[in-house]
């Protein structure tokens, strides 16, 4: 029985696959299996996942018809068979110590879950938010604190997460099926309320490719209302579960603040004539999980506190949007802080520095460089996939 598994989900990516998968094989710590789910991938991914597994016994070479990540995960999980499971995307990479630095940290505390953080591929293509999400400090929770989740960065991503096999398994915890945007939210807010440790790490360990425009994450943001309305999808399978599980009960304040900062404004100034249907969808999520007494934090919310009236109110919701909206629009669109940095591109516009045009140029440069190396990269690893299967054929 192995120490680790690495679940990799694959789908349409060929380009990236070999990288992916070199890496994993690269680890110092060796004793590993990965399970590569294949999603039904249409290109040529298939074959390559045929030509690991004849070269490393390691490699479990999985085949599904498409159900989207959640469902390929689910399959990964179900044949692993390491005491540790973590999860890799097909298109991003693991650090050549990342295997060794997991276990290191399982073998010494005895947590039923770690999460690293993260770097991008090319890293100056991550934005400060994302950079921040992929950037957790060195703590560790001894049993489930709001603070974990409403407080430290250790969400939305699964792929910088590792847990106990036993854990997940005492827990039934899987991943949402029903959810094919936002299914890694979903688990991790199943995940840590029910972890007796946590422990996060700053520790960079993972390489997360950034904006690769086939990406199942481009694919799924196609429009704001389809974005809100997931948005809002996520919200209620999180309600559901914390509803059944006892948490709402405990941490309701939080959970209802997290609502308000992740969908309630964006939902009242949606601009599209569906903005009806999103704000009674979540007027409907918040009535349905939350008592009226437990509403009455929101209602009171200094920031949130208008708004979440102008959904919750009988009779009044048509109105006071009306009413209220361009208040909205501005007090909240406007951004203090983006506010002083357009004063301040404004003031370098005038005295000739900040050049956008230049600041574009440099980027091309920057992106014609990185794919340079990449390429340089996936060829390299090809030939060396071709080397290996010569040698096998011979012996």
């Amino acid at each position: 029985m192995p120490e680790v598994s690495v679940i990799v989900p694959v789908y349409n990516v060929e380009r990236y696959l070999p990288l992916c998968l070199d890496s994993i094989r690269a680890q110092t710590f060796e004793d590993f299996e990965v399970v590569c789910v294949n999603d039904g991938s249409p290109d040529r991914s298939r074959d390559i996942l045929s030509v690991y597994e004849k070269l490393d016994s390691r490699f479990i070479l999985i085949d599904k018809e498409n159900g989207g990540l959640s469902s390929a995960r689910n399959a990964g999980l179900r044949v692993a068979t390491g005491e540790i499971v973590l999860f890799v995307d097909s298109d991003d990479e693991l650090v050549p110590n990342a295997l060794e630095r997991v276990v290191d940290t399982f073998e010494s505390t005895h947590p039923d879950v770690v999460t690293f953080g993260a770097s991008g591929m090319p890293d100056y293509r991550l934005s400060p938010l994302i950079r921040g999400f992929l950037s957790p400090r060195d703590v560790q929770y001894d049993g489930f604190k709001p603070d974990l989740l409403f407080g430290e960065h250790s969400h939305p991503y699964v792929w910088r997460t590792a847990c106990s096999r036993r854990f997940l398994t005492e827990c039934g915890l899987f991943f949402d099926e029903d959810i094919l945007f936002g299914e890694d939210e979903v688990f991790l807010f199943s995940l840590y309320p029910r972890s007796n440790k946590t422990i996060l790490i700053s520790e960079k360990l993972y390489r997360y490719r950034v904006n690769r425009r086939d990406s199942l994450m481009d694919l799924r943001r196609e429009g704001s209302y389809r974005q809100l309305h997931d948005h809002l999808r996520i919200v209620e399978h999180i309600c559901a579960d914390w509803k059944t599980a006892g948490f709402i009960d405990r941490y309701y304040a939080e959970l209802l603040h997290h609502i308000a900062v992740f969908v309630l404004h964006e939902v009242i100034v949606h601009p599209s004539d569906n903005r009806m249907i999103l704000l009674r969808y979540l007027r409907a999520i918040l009535e349905t999980y939350f008592t009226s007494d437990q509403l009455q934090v929101l209602l009171a919310d200094r920031v949130f506190g208008h708004m979440a009236r102008a959904v919750l109110c009988d009779g009044t919701l048509a109105w006071r949007l009306k009413r209220r909206l361009l208040i909205y629009e501005f007090t909240f669109k406007c951004d203090p802080f983006e506010l002083f940095r357009a004063f301040g591109r404004r003031i370098a516009s005038i005295l000739g520095a900040g050049d956008n045009k230049c600041d574009d140029e440099v980027l091309a440069k920057l992106d014609a460089d990185w794919s340079r190396k990449e390429q340089s990269a996936l060829e390299c690893s090809v030939a060396r996939l071709n080397r290996e299967l010569d040698e096998k054929l011979v012996s």
